[in-house]
């Protein structure tokens, strides 16, 4: 009855784990080296989203959503294949046959790694699916214990080469691991700060199988991702659409937070998903490129000092005659000051030196300079360029230049799309004499 009542209570926590996620909004992040944040939504149905905002008390500006379907560069799947001894053969070739059934087309790139003292990879991210097939087919199993997370830390410094946006690891163990240089927290750190998933899968169910799982569960649970079981070839037809949905029901939502206390919130058919905005963003203001304003300083009369300092009041007092100069004095003073023009001199600006130049081609041929190192443009007057043209979105495109000099150019999801040099693009590096197309407004990027 002992066994029966651990199997009920295995199996019990497993199911749980492989319940379908609800509608979840995940932390913001600052992207690199710009204002801009990007919190990834994960849906149910894709069809469920509505609308997404920025609310800051009375204000409201709308965020940017993209689909994952249509993220430039297209997300990543790392498969992570447990090749060691301590699996069985069936639970093994179960493993390779949810890497065949969770690839689909569309727009994921796939990768398959195996591990068991080391890493090796079979197909490096981006290989045709058919070829990854016919790779799987010659995959056996090693003769060594797993070392899964030393190949999980190797991993990280292929995953930090790569430049898309959403990055998942597919980790298919048992979880039954002899690390011994590396602990769970330190790897889940690591792949938390380049913001990638891990989803766990384990080809058994039963009672000892949730005590050996234990790593795994944890790396999907501090990663936001999701332990599942393929506990038989039956399991096969529901996990394989669950992995696939990670990079099909959801998108990225971008935005250029208005303060450090805004929220996000998500308007979905049915419901309302919310956000502190700096939850684990790290974001900070950004830095105005605008001069200091010059507060003229107020110049105290000279009764209005004596009225505080009751010392020279009583001296005033004592002497008639030294009252009735100060009188002369100060009704002299009053004179001059009637009739003497005032001269009002503007506050001077502290010069800057530009980081580059808009010139536009269309119009009046001006040149507008850039002072910052993250320049919003749009219809609307917060942008730091406006252009007043119904073809341009109120929040059209940023430019960001980097500690090192270098420009980047993104599209903030709109309708109209940028086009650099002829070609629409989502975000891009900017060179010297570029040619920017937002909408009908044509512009020549100059640096400095």
């Amino acid at each position: 009855m002992k066994k029966i009542a651990l199997c009920l209570i295995g199996v019990l926590a497993l199911s749980n784990t492989q319940a379908v996620a609800d509608n979840k909004l995940y932390a913001c992040k600052q992207q690199k080296d710009s204002e801009v944040l990007s919190c990834e939504l994960r849906l149910d149905n894709k069809a469920d989203f509505r609308s997404a905002k920025i609310v800051d008390g009375d204000k409201s500006v709308g965020a940017d959503f993209t689909p994952f379907e249509n993220l430039k560069p297209a997300p990543s799947m790392y498969f992570l294949l447990d090749s060691g001894k301590m699996i069985e053969t069936g639970a093994f070739n179960r493993l390779k046959n949810v890497i065949a059934r969770t690839m689909k087309p569309g727009s994921v790139s796939y990768g398959v790694y195996k591990f068991s003292r080391k890493l090796e990879q079979i197909a490096p991210i981006g290989t045709p699916q058919e070829t990854i097939r016919l790779a799987l087919n010659s995959v056996s199993q090693s003769n060594d214990l797993t070392e899964g997370l030393a190949a999980l830390d190797s991993l990280v410094q292929i995953l930090e080469a790569d430049k898309a946006e959403k990055r998942t690891i597919v980790l298919l163990s048992d979880g039954q691991f002899s690390d011994s240089a590396y602990s769970t927290k330190e790897v889940s750190d690591k792949l938390k700060a380049l913001g990638v998933s891990v989803i766990a899968v384990s080809p058994r169910s039963n009672s000892e199988a949730v005590t050996n799982a234990q790593p795994i569960r944890r790396l999907a649970v501090e990663t936001d991702g999701e332990f599942i079981v393929a506990q038989n070839n039956a399991a096969l037809e529901q996990v394989a659409p669950k992995i696939a949905a990670y990079n099909e029901n959801g998108g990225v939502i971008r935005f250029v937070p208005v303060s450090k206390t805004a929220k996000l919130n998500v308007e979905l058919v049915n419901s309302q998903l919310s956000s502190e905005v700096n939850a684990g963003a790290g974001w900070q203001p950004p830095v105005s490129d605008k001069p200091a304003e010059v507060v003229p300083e107020t110049k105290q009369t000279y009764f209005e000092a004596i009225k505080k300092d009751p010392l020279k009041l009583a001296a005033v007092v004592g002497g008639v005659l030294v009252v009735l100069i100060l009188l002369i004095l100060a009704l002299r003073a009053i004179f001059f000051k009637k009739n003497v023009t005032p001269v009002i001199q503007e506050a001077v600006p502290v010069r800057q030196t530009p980081v580059g130049y808009f010139e536009f081609l269309d119009g009046n041929g001006s040149t507008v300079p850039l002072f910052a190192g993250t320049v919003r443009i749009g219809r609307h007057e917060s942008n730091d360029v406006v252009l007043r043209n119904t073809s341009v979105h109120r929040q059209h495109a940023v430019v960001s230049r980097s500690n090192s000099g270098a420009f980047t150019i993104m599209d903030l999801n709109t309708e109209n799309g940028v086009v650099l040099n002829g070609e629409h693009i989502t975000r891009a590096d900017l060179n010297d004499h570029d040619l920017i197309e937002l909408g009908e407004v044509r512009l020549r990027f100059r640096k400095a």
